[in-house]
């Protein structure tokens, strides 16, 4: 593997004459989509023969947002003046809210 050798790991690392293997998170540190959305890197195998021939394959990961931001209000205070005796199903007010934090700034 050539690049994110500390994130991704192929197993077996080993295959004779023919086989199938395993691209697996090694380490999940570097696999934010809020600071890189593509990884590129390369696998490479070579023969243990005598000619020592390799190949190369491109490998790209696309990663998907998962929802880790936390709930913030568009406000931190919401103040509401109503008058006494209001039918059950009024209207109070409306309160907006995010989830991807482009409320906050």
């Amino acid at each position: 593997m050539v690049g994110f050798s500390e994130t991704f790991e192929i197993a077996p690392s080993v295959i004779n004459q023919e086989g199938q293997f395993v691209i697996s998170v090694k380490n999940n540190k570097k696999l934010d989509y809020e600071q890189i959305r593509q990884i590129n890197f390369k696998i490479v195998t070579t023969e243990l023969g005598i000619n020592k021939l390799t190949d190369t394959a491109d490998i790209t990961v696309n990663l998907v947002d998962k929802n880790d931001n936390k709930p913030v209000f568009a406000r931190d205070v919401y103040e509401v003046d109503m008058l006494e005796n209001q039918q059950p199903g009024t209207k109070v007010d409306k309160v907006r809210l995010s989830m991807d934090n482009a409320l906050e700034s």
